[in-house]
Parts: C-alpha cells; structure tokens; sequence
C-alpha cells in the first residue's frame, strides 16, 4: 500500500522482479549513469549505487547513511563466506565496482553523513571527508523512559552484514540473560531457528 502523502507524485519502479544482488548493483549503476534530471533546484542522492547519477546532474548533495559496506570495510566477511572459485570471481568484480564506485563520488558536490562514525568510514572508503553531519531526525518528545526491564535490546536489521547471528549465539551461552530483537529482514527465519 502507497501512502498517503506520495499518491500525488509520479514514482517509477526500475526494478520489478527480484535480482541477485550483484546484478542489481550493475544494472542500478547504469542507470543511473545515464540519469539526467532537469528542472530541480538540486537532486539529493541517497544509496550506493545512486551516486552515479551525480555525473550528470549538479548541484547534487550525497546524504551517506554509509558507504557500500560489501565494497569496503565487510568486504573480508564477504569473501570468507564464498568457496575459492566464487572468491576470485567475487574478488575480482568487487575490485572493478570499487574503482567506478570511488570515481562516481568525484562529482558528488557536497556530502553529508549520518553520522560521525559514518564520517570516518567515508573517509577509509574515498579518502574524503563530510562536508557536514544531520542525523537522522527522531521527535525524541514522543518518547519517554518508563523503566529498565530485565532483558538486552537488538534492533538490528536481520540481514547478512548485521551479523545479529552472533548476538544469539553469545545469549546462547549466557542462560541467564534475555535478549529481545526487535527488528524484521531477510535473515528472520534463520535467526528465529537459530535462537530455538
């Protein structure tokens, strides 16, 4: 279901079906590559491979929630997980995404992080630093602390980097303790079996 407020504007899906995820990237950055957006006073870009489109269209502003964490700082996780021939393979196509992915940020204008942390990782990834931090907005009046209650929180996104796999398996050994996720993604079924 759509909400409310984006049935007045035009929005077009450029994926339909499912892909894995290294095709997606590479057909995501094609088209991105060849975007041209006119009559905007500038165009915020948000995600990875979306920063391609900065070639094209300026002013632009980069909002990072982070860097292709695959790419750069979880790339060793990424290739521990694959047998040595999908290693090499994946290897070689990380190493090729990395070299178009550090010279599409040439033409980003301006960059703002999410975050300090997120800074720094920009700053391992690209060799370039933020031009200025906003965080992620919370209307923190709408929430008030009640009380602690007995139990660790998880509100991490149950996907393949987040390794929330460890989180359960450290509980595991700790009988005593509660852990309560809170959060939803591809790896839910795997983590529910995990935890039981």
């Amino acid at each position: 279901s759509q909400f409310p407020e984006f049935k007045a504007m035009r929005i077009h899906q450029y994926l339909r079906r499912p892909l894995p995820t290294w095709l997606v990237h590479i057909y995501m950055r094609w088209k991105m590559r060849h975007v041209r957006f006119a009559g905007y006073d500038a165009v915020l870009i948000l995600g990875g491979p979306t920063i391609a489109c900065a070639r094209n269209n300026h002013p632009n502003v980069w909002y990072c929630n982070t860097p292709q964490r695959w790419l750069y700082d979880m790339f060793p996780l990424e290739l521990e997980r694959r047998g040595p021939a999908s290693r090499f393979v994946f290897a070689l196509f990380a190493a090729m995404a990395r070299i178009v992915d550090r010279s599409a940020v040439r033409y980003v204008d301006a960059i703002i992080t999410n975050s300090q942390n997120v800074g720094r990782r920009l700053f391992d990834a690209y060799g370039v630093r933020q031009d200025d931090v906003a965080y992620p907005s919370v209307d923190l009046s709408k929430y008030r602390f009640k009380q602690q209650d007995d139990f660790f929180l998880s509100t991490a996104r149950l996907t393949e980097m987040a390794r929330v796999e460890l989180i359960v398996d450290a509980f595991k050994q700790m009988p005593d303790e509660t852990l309560v996720i809170a959060s939803g993604g591809a790896h839910l079924d795997g983590i529910r079996e995990r935890a039981f």
